[in-house]
């Protein structure tokens, strides 16, 4: 959570992981870790799928399909993995909720560590559900994942958190058909957001704006915000 190396966080996150789940075998179920872990490994293949990508874009610039096709092959592969390793962070956020189905009665999350925990199982739970769509396959995450979420957000303190639980419901509501309560504009939202962890220097709220508008296909809104957080992270240091 101290580091900018997103790689060493990924791949440490990889090797650690099923060593701290099996510690539950002899002693209590590190649910909180397997929370934090899951959403870092999942991270590892986040980036690998967007890498094929990109692969995917230079040979069909390049004119050699074969390869394109693989690269395409492959990024649905890591969409898949990532789609599993989220949702498996998110089953550990139910885990540590006693069993409980998110987005019902708030648990007791007076530790900010258990609000750190919570807030990790909630970005589980909607990025397991964006690579479940991305992968093109399926791997079985219930969509209503995206609901509970949101419901779940409104156990955070939003200015304590930079604005992210209010990023959160955005996001949802700009995904989720029917979602939207009545008066709400979901991108104001996201934008009032944005603002709220610019003054923090926290700028986490940036990355639900960009996955709402890239998840509609809005690129011009995409490029604006992250030229935004660019701007912003090079003038103020988080």
């Amino acid at each position: 959570l101290t580091t900018d190396d997103l790689v060493a966080g990924c791949t440490g996150a990889e090797a650690l992981g099923a060593m701290v789940e099996s510690i539950g075998r002899i002693t209590e179920e590190p649910w909180e870790l397997e929370v934090l872990l899951n959403l870092g490994a999942g991270g590892c293949e986040e980036a690998r799928a967007f890498e094929q990508e990109l692969a995917y874009l230079r040979y069909i610039r390049g004119q050699q399909p074969d390869m394109a096709q693989d690269s395409l092959i492959a990024q649905k592969n890591h969409h898949v993995r990532a789609a599993k390793r989220y949702y498996k962070g998110w089953l550990a956020l139910i885990q540590f909720n006693g069993g409980l189905e998110i987005g019902g009665e708030c648990p007791d999350l007076e530790q900010e560590f258990d609000q750190i925990v919570w807030l990790a199982g909630l970005i589980n739970g909607l990025l397991s559900l964006n690579h479940d769509i991305l992968s093109g396959v399926g791997t079985g995450v219930p969509k209503n994942i995206a609901a509970q979420a949101e419901r779940g957000a409104g156990c955070l303190d939003n200015r304590a958190w930079f604005g992210v639980p209010l990023a959160l419901k955005a996001a949802v509501w700009s995904l989720l058909p029917g979602a939207l309560p009545e008066g709400e504009n979901a991108w104001e939202r996201l934008e009032q957001a944005d603002q709220i962890g610019e003054n923090a220097h926290i700028r986490l709220a940036h990355v639900f704006h960009i996955i709402a508008a890239y998840s509609k296909g809005d690129m011009e809104r995409v490029r604006t915000v992250i030229k935004r957080h660019a701007e912003h992270i090079t003038n103020h240091k988080a």
